[in-house]
Order: structure tokens, then C-alpha cells, then sequence
């Protein structure tokens, strides 16, 4: 493995009189200071003695974010820490950091694939003027910093229940765990993302799977690279812990396997190296061998653990596992092969391992990336499912090539909608596999997507419910009811479960049942929700570049960074990317109508009775408003700032009510451990960066108008 490339950009500005004290205000509370005073050249009591002169004093370190935050602390220093440093801050060895930032659902994809080229700020002592602008910020936090209500992490004292009784008869109902860690976790044996108080709660709103990422690797003995299998007995264990707890609830395991994984050009035989990709190299798919050590390490795991619930297969997708699984193919040997070959054989020998291990776990093909997306041709998606044994299920995602227009614009959705419906590409699908034998399933989004990630759940019910009922008219048998975003137990996924087990439910029976004598106004509301929702500029750059998942919480720059927006990771200020194919126009009028949509279902809301149901859809909608405003907020202000002296009023005027937008998430977050928090990104804001976000604006205040903490 290798460390991603460094690259000179530019270097982002921090609202501190020096750089190191920035290390110190976005780590103090979530690093030991010890790893703090490494980091920066200093010993723990400065460390102490500084946080205390940034306000920082109240704030006790918690040692969660160390096992369930990581993520979130790497993004925070990325751009001020050397490796080197970044290394010591997390107490982590460089092999270990490679392989967080490769499996941990693509952090070094997040990130940008390269680390900014940045000197480690060392701690030197405060010149007269530092020490006089730190005591302005000192005085800043104490009056602006609120207590906190809650732990981070503690993600269900605040939640509602969902309705009792939902059964979970009547097909798969499969998620991740809402807060399950990424990475080696069957060898850490770290299931705190599977507490028994989360699993009650899945239970009880009628799910009856749950998915996690599975390396075939690390669970059997690897014949090319056996480093990578060191501790396989030991994660054989935990699997088998954890697969008793679940089936406590009435829960299944799945696991999720991208398989033949590559390996590095170093490890891989000579004779087997198929297609080449950077420092990695694929198993070649001409090979025999290759083939017989996915059936043997299949079958060695399914002998051992036969009462898994099943294995889904991806076999198309931004890893390299067969020689035709990405765009470009470079083994000679497998260069004239069609990829619904290879696809389809992954499949199908895994299932016949499964099957000749004793086992009646499921294999579950799901077609992600059978499509243009990765240049197959309809005529390639066909035989691909033929070729897949009649025992295997299939899996789509729903809206994979669906068309909509939003302000004129015509878009195609690859997925994570939450306003999706059946294809046609999908519907074609469903149709050839249930004709050659196949059952059906359907992955859809349910809680939430990347249209905005910082929330448990969106308040849309009616569009999922609108979704769900046009797949069981299609035979859908089961679905995949999250990616690892939308894992909550939440009102909303106790009514998919609902309608799945009883397609016939009377939805406003449902919500009279949920919310009483104001489920009416609650249906308007939601209604104003759903309606402001489909005019969100959707775009497979958009939702994945722009500034949904950041919202509130992305920092404002006085001049333009020149860095390019990464997947759901730092939008910065590229507004070019956040717009995907929209016309700056249309993207601003988009954005325009879905906050001023959601602002009108606020309003309704706030004028009922608030009970904690009613309460707690509040929330979610509030803070779905902020990241939508906030949005079109800074996009204006990327646009104004390039004539600050003509468009002065008008900065100001966006840069007050994006500090009112701050402030009010920020007092919900503290309050609510669940906002902000998304499970392989962690918390994309937390109480550090949200009062740093709130000293961005004020020193770009300053800089505009000489109105401020003047740093």
C-alpha cells in the first residue's frame, strides 16, 4: 500500500494570531494532549495551559472519538499536519493509516487522493500582539460556547421509537448499523455499533438484517499475500459473537464481499498478475488459480460459519478485484473478455462454496456498475444475469439511470435519491431475472442519502412510501434499505417495514397512529417537505461535491482556494463542482426553493403542539434547512466576494445570517449527538469546528467591514 500522494496547494487560512494553535483548537477533547504536545513540539502542560487561553478549558477530553471519530479528526488536520505528525496525533503506524485511508469506505477518496503539502506548525511562544489577539478570542468563546447536553456518540437518548409491533416477517429488510466503525473491527472485536440498545430498536422498527463490509482476506487464509491474513482465527471468532447477538433480535448477518481483492504488485506472482492499477495488480480472471482461491477461501470461512445470513457480491466498482471490475483493462489475457463474465463467475462460485460448505446462506448479486456508468452495454447487462446461477438473487438499485428535471434541466441518477423511482433500467432487470429464476431485490434509500447525510433521517416519508409501493408492484421481494448512510431506527424506517410486510397499510392510518389529533397538519407539513424536496438540484456531482453533507459546518475563504470540491469530504468553495450540470442560475433558483420549501414546513410545525415526536421531526427539518440554506448562502458569497468592494452590503448581509444559521446548529448539535454524525464519515462538524466556523466569520467580517474580533 502507499500513503496518497503530496501535492503544493494552497494553503487554507486559519482564524488564529498562529497555525499551531489551530492544532490545538480542533483536537483538544477528542486527543489525549500528550498526542497534541507531540505533534507540535511541546510538552502536555503548554498544551493545557494554551487550550485554557483559547476558552478551550471546560471542554474534557473524550476517548470515543479515538475508536468512532478518527475520521472526522483526520479531515480536521489534513490540510495542517505533516504525515509524520498526523501519525503521532492518532497514535497510529504508517501501515495503519494506509489502510484506514484505503478501507475505510474510500477516506483517501474523501480526502481528495493527495495530502496538501504543509509543514506541521511547531509550538513557539506568543509574541506580545498573539497574546493579545488570543485573549479577544478567549473572551469570544467563553460568551459564544454553550454547554453541551450530551455525549458525542450517544445516539439514542434523543430519539423517538419507532411504532411496536412491526414485524419482521415478510422479506429482507437489510441496513447498516448507523454508527458501526469501518476497518479491521472483527479483529478489534469493537461492536459497539451493534449495542444491544440499537439492536432492540432495529428490531422493533422490523428490520431483520444487517450488512457490513467483509475481506475475504482477513477471514481465511490468503495463498499469495498471507500477511494479510494474520488474526483470521481470531476475526472468525468475533464473527461468530456477533452473529449469536444478532440473531437474539431476529437478525441476520450479511456480509459484503468486493472480491478477489488486488494486491499490491510487490505480493502478487508473476504468473497471476492481471490488470495494473498504481502500485496494485488484480489476480488474473484467465487464471485458474484465481478462481480456486476464491472458492477455497469461501468455503473455508462457510465451513466454519455456516449461520451467516448471507454474502452480497459487488463485483463492479471503484476497487480493482477481476481484470475488466474498472474502466480500463490491462491484462493481455483478459483483455478481449466481456466483464459480465468475470462478474457473473464471482457469483456463482461463491454460492457453490457457500452451498458445499453446508451452508443456506444467501448470495445476493448486486448489479451496481452493470450500467454506462462503468461501459456495459444493455446486451452485456442481459447475459450477465443469465449467466448468474438461478440461486442467486438479484439485487438493483432502483433508481440506477432514472430520469428527472429539475428547473428544466434534465439529470439521470445514478442513486441515493431519496425522491427515487423504479427505472426503466431497473424494471428491464427485474423482469430478465425473475424470468431466468432469479429472486428480486431492491436497494433504495430510505432515512437519508447524500442529498444530506448530517441527519438520522429526512422527514420525506411520502416519497419513499411512493417509491416502495411501485417495486412491490413490480414483485420486489426484499430490500436493501440504506448504503452505510441511513442506518437509523427512526419513524420513517418502522413505516418501510410496515408497507413492506402489509402492502395494503392505510398511510393515513399510519400517521394518525404515529402523531395523534395533529396528524393531519404533520401530513401537510411533511407534504411541504416532500414537494420542497424534489426541486433539490440533484446531480451525481452535486450531491457528492457541494456543500449538503458540510452545510453550516464548511469553513468561508475571503479569496478562492483553487481546490477542487472531494466526495462528500471538503466542498470548499468550488461552486463549479457543487452545481454539477445546473447553470449557476438554475442551481441558485433550486436551491432557493427547496430552503424556502422546507422554511414553510418549519412554520407549520412550530405551530402545533410540541411533543417529542413532533419535536423531533422539527429538528431533522431545521437542520436539513440550514445545510440547504447555508448552501445557496455561500455560493452567493463565492460569487460576490470577486467584487467585495461593489457587492459590500450584500456580503455582510450574507455573512450575518450564515453566523445566525451556525449559531442555531450549533445549539442543536449540542443537544442532539445524532446531527452532524454520518457512519463512515463520523461527524462532518462537532463543537471545535462549529466555534471556529463562527470565528471564520467573524474575521471575514472584519476583513470586509473592520467590524469584529479584529485577529
Amino acid at each position: 500500500m502507499a500513503l496518497p500522494e503530496i501535492r503544493n496547494v494552497s494553503v487554507l487560512p486559519v482564524p488564529f494570531p498562529t497555525r499551531w494553535q489551530a492544532v490545538i483548537f480542533r483536537n483538544y477533547g477528542l486527543i489525549p494532549a500528550r498526542n497534541i504536545a507531540k505533534a507540535i513540539g511541546t510538552d502536555i502542560q503548554t498544551v493545557e495551559k494554551e487550550a485554557a487561553r483559547l476558552g478551550l478549558n471546560e471542554i474534557e477530553y473524550d476517548s470515543d472519538w479515538f475508536s468512532h471519530g478518527y475520521a472526522t479528526i483526520v479531515r480536521a488536520n489534513w490540510h495542517l499536519l505533516a504525515y509524520d505528525d498526523l501519525q503521532a496525533l492518532l497514535g497510529v503506524s504508517e501501515e495503519e493509516l494506509e489502510f484506514s485511508l484505503k478501507e475505510d469506505d474510500f477516506l483517501d477518496v474523501k480526502l481528495g487522493w493527495f495530502k496538501p503539502n504543509v509543514q506541521t506548525p511547531q509550538y513557539a511562544p506568543l509574541t506580545g500582539e498573539e497574546i493579545e489577539k488570543t485573549e479577544r478570542i478567549e473572551k469570544w468563546v467563553k460568551a459564544n460556547k454553550l454547554p453541551r447536553k450530551i455525549k458525542y456518540f450517544d445516539f439514542y437518548t434523543n430519539g423517538v421509537s419507532p411504532n411496536e409491533n412491526v414485524t419482521q416477517e415478510g422479506g429482507e429488510r437489510i441496513i447498516y448499523s448507523y454508527a458501526a466503525p469501518y476497518g479491521d473491527i472483527f479483529l478489534r472485536g469493537d461492536f459497539s455499533g451493534y449495542s444491544d440498545e440499537l439492536l432492540k430498536k432495529l428490531q422493533k422498527a422490523g428490520v431483520n438484517g444487517v450488512w457490513m463490509q467483509g475481506l475475504l482476506s482477513q477471514l481465511s487464509p490468503h495463498p499469495f499475500a498471507p500477511r494479510l491474513s494474520e488474526g483470521y482465527e481470531i476475526r472468525r471468532n468475533n464473527l461468530k459473537k456477533l452473529i449469536e447477538r444478532l440473531n437474539k433480535f431476529g437478525i441476520k448477518l450479511y456480509l459484503y464481499f468486493n472480491e478477489p481483492r488486488c494486491l499490491s504488485i510487490e505480493e502478487i506472482p508473476e504468473r497471476l498478475k492481471g490488470t495494473t492499477d498504481g502500485n496494485y495488480a488484480s489476480l488474473c480472471s484467465s487464471k485458474q488459480e484465481t478462481w480456486e482461491y476464491l472458492y477455497d477461501a469461501t468455503f473455508d470461512l462457510m465451513k466454519e460459519i455456516p449461520n451467516l445470513g448471507g454474502i452480497i457480491t459487488i463485483t463492479m466498482s471503484e476497487n480493482l478485484t477481476h481484470c475488466k471490475s474498472k474502466y480500463v483493462c490491462t491484462c493481455e489475457n483478459c483483455k478481449d473478455m466481456g466483464a459480465e463474465t468475470f462478474a457473473a463467475k464471482i457469483s456463482n462460485i461463491i454460492l457453490k462454496a457457500v452451498r458445499d460448505a453446508g451452508s443456506q446462506a444467501q448470495v445476493i448479486a448486486n448489479l451496481w456498475g452493470w450500467d454506462h456508468f462503468l461501459k456495459w452495454s444493455p446486451e452485456q447487462v442481459v447475459r450477465g444475469i443469465e449467466l448468474l446461477d438461478k440461486d442467486v438473487s438479484v439485487l438493483c438499485v432502483s433508481e440506477t439511470e432514472m430520469k428527472l428535471c429539475r428547473g428544466g434541466v434534465d439529470v439521470t441518477v445514478g442513486d441515493y435519491t431519496l425522491a427515487g423511482r423504479e427505472s426503466e433500467r431497473t424494471k428491464t432487470c427485474f423482469e430478465i431475472a425473475k424470468k431466468t429464476g432469479h429472486r428480486v431485490l431492491a436497494k433504495i434509500q430510505v432515512n437519508n442519502s447524500w442529498e444530506c447525510s448530517a441527519v438520522p433521517y429526512i422527514p420525506v416519508f411520502d416519497l419513499f412510501v411512493r417509491h416502495i409501493k411501485e417495486l412491490q408492484a413490480d414483485g420486489v421481494s426484499g430490500y436493501m434499505l440504506s448504503w452505510t448512510v441511513g442506518g437509523y431506527p427512526s419513524l420513517g424506517l418502522s413505516l418501510a417495514s410496515e408497507l413492506i410486510s402489509n402492502p395494503l397499510l392505510d398511510i393515513a392510518q399510519w400517521y394518525e397512529k404515529t402523531f395523534g389529533l395533529q396528524a393531519a397538519e404533520v401530513r401537510k407539513s411533511v407534504k411541504l417537505f416532500c414537494d420542497a424536496f424534489e426541486e433539490l438540484p440533484f446531480h451525481v456531482m452535486s450531491i457528492y461535491q457541494g456543500n449538503f453533507q458540510m452545510g453550516a459546518g464548511n469553513f468561508w475563504y475571503k479569496e478562492e482556494t483553487g481546490l477542487e470540491a472531494t466526495m462528500v469530504g471538503y466542498p470548499y468553495d468550488d461552486i463549479e463542482h457543487w452545481r454539477g450540470e445546473y447553470p449557476l442560475d438554475v442551481f441558485i433558483s433550486q436551491l432557493q426553493k427547496l430552503s424556502d420549501g422546507f422554511e414553510s414546513g418549519i412554520k407549520t410545525l412550530e405551530g402545533l403542539e410540541q411533543t417529542p415526536t413532533i419535536q423531533e421531526i422539527l429538528t431533522m427539518a431545521k437542520v436539513c434547512f440550514i445545510h440547504f440554506r447555508s448552501t445557496l448562502l455561500q455560493t452567493w458569497f463565492t460569487i460576490k466576494r470577486n467584487d467585495a468592494q461593489k457587492n459590500k452590503a450584500e456580503i455582510l448581509a450574507l455573512i450575518d445570517e450564515e453566523t445566525q444559521l451556525v449559531k442555531e446548529l450549533y445549539a442543536i448539535t449540542q443537544a442532539d449527538a445524532r446531527i452532524g454524525f454520518e457512519a463512515s464519515n463520523h461527524y462532518y462538524y462537532y463543537e471545535n469546528s462549529l466555534l471556529e466556523k463562527l470565528l471564520n466569520l467573524e474575521t471575514l467580517k472584519k476583513a470586509f467591514e473592520g467590524v469584529g474580533i479584529c485577529l
